[in-house]
């Protein structure tokens, strides 16, 4: 729900609504490995890496345990994508991984402007919206 200031605050129902569209936009695509961005991005990784039973990772020195016979299709996630810019360096360190065949991306929210647009994405926000995720507050539910 979006408050005078421009502040939307979103509730872990929505998290959990969230999470099925995203399964929902994902189903068919051929994905091996979640890398999930640290802070905001991990509650998400973690629930889709559940929900689609997707080894995850949240640092890239971690591909280097990974066995596998073929290079991996990497699905970045984070909770917004917000500049941008973490997704970019994030896609490209990925991408220039021997072990990664391509990089997508998903993300709750998308923000107009940002210079990486998510593959996936539930909700588009505008450029001054702010959004409160339900792991940056005390509300119980």
């Amino acid at each position: 729900m979006k408050n005078v200031r421009g502040e939307i605050y979103v509730t872990w129902k929505d998290f959990e609504n969230a999470i099925q569209t995203l399964c929902s936009l994902l189903e068919g695509e051929k994905i091996d490995i979640i890398y999930g961005i640290a802070r905001g991005g991990l509650p998400l990784a973690v629930a889709l890496s559940n929900r689609l039973n997707l080894h995850m990772i949240t640092n890239i020195n971690e591909l280097d345990n990974i066995e596998a016979e073929d290079k991996l299709n990497a699905l970045v996630v984070d909770e917004i994508s917000d500049e941008g810019k973490t997704l970019a360096k994030s896609v490209g360190l990925l991408l220039n991984h021997p072990k990664i065949r391509f990089v997508k991306v998903a993300t709750w929210f998308k923000r107009n402007g940002s210079m990486i647009n998510p593959h996936f994405f539930v909700k588009e926000v505008k450029q001054n919206d702010w959004v409160v995720f339900p792991w940056e507050t005390e509300q119980k539910e």
